[in-house]
């Protein structure tokens, strides 16, 4: 926790425990209440398509770590509520390996941020240009991978509040048990978390 904390901080800044917090709430919200994912359901006038999925994050209690399998099948609503919004201009490529995935459990919501991030800030509407998940769950580990091609509207994908409410997140629930990798060419960009 301590190096998490001082990685966000420098030496001279106070260091506000409540707005860590604050932030890693912020995480969990806004992949619950997506709001690029809202506001073109209602713009569509189709807010039930979003209903199932909704009603399912809204039932999780994101402060309680649960099995691996309920997470996976959880994005993949998320990412099917996506397709069903965008039928024609959605291109997403998942992967999922496990292997004793059983015995893996994480906090709600941990897997989300990458994903979102690639649909809200990156291309997805190429076929020739998908987002690729790639999930591996092996030995009690769990490899995320995300990539999409580069939105060249941004200076930099990997600097917003989705990731970086999620850094946060991740710093307070896995302080010493992550990597997250942040990768980025003129062409793809990618993000690679590693749990465990």
């Amino acid at each position: 926790m301590v190096n998490f904390i001082s990685k966000l901080f420098k030496n001279d800044q106070a260091i506000d425990p409540e707005r860590l917090h604050l932030e890693a709430e912020g995480s969990v919200h806004r992949v619950i209440y997506d709001k690029y994912l809202l506001q073109t359901a209602l713009h569509q006038g189709r807010l039930g398509v979003v209903e199932k999925y909704l009603g399912q994050a809204l039932a999780i209690d994101h402060t309680k770590i649960y099995d691996l399998n309920e997470e996976i099948l959880l994005l993949q609503d998320y990412i099917d509520t996506y397709k069903a919004l965008f039928p024609q201009d959605f291109y997403i490529k998942f992967d999922i390996q496990k292997k004793d995935v059983q015995e893996i459990n994480i906090y709600p919501f941990i897997l989300f941020p990458l994903v979102q991030n690639a649909i809200v800030h990156g291309y997805n509407s190429m076929e020739k240009y998908p987002i690729r998940i790639r999930i591996q769950a092996i030995g009690g580990k769990i490899k995320l991978e995300v990539s999409n091609r580069v939105n060249h509207y941004l200076a930099n994908q990997g600097e917003n509040e989705i990731i970086n409410y999620y850094k946060t997140r991740l710093g307070l629930l896995y302080s010493n048990d992550h990597d997250l990798i942040i990768n980025s060419n003129s062409n793809i960009f990618k993000s690679t978390l590693i749990l465990g």
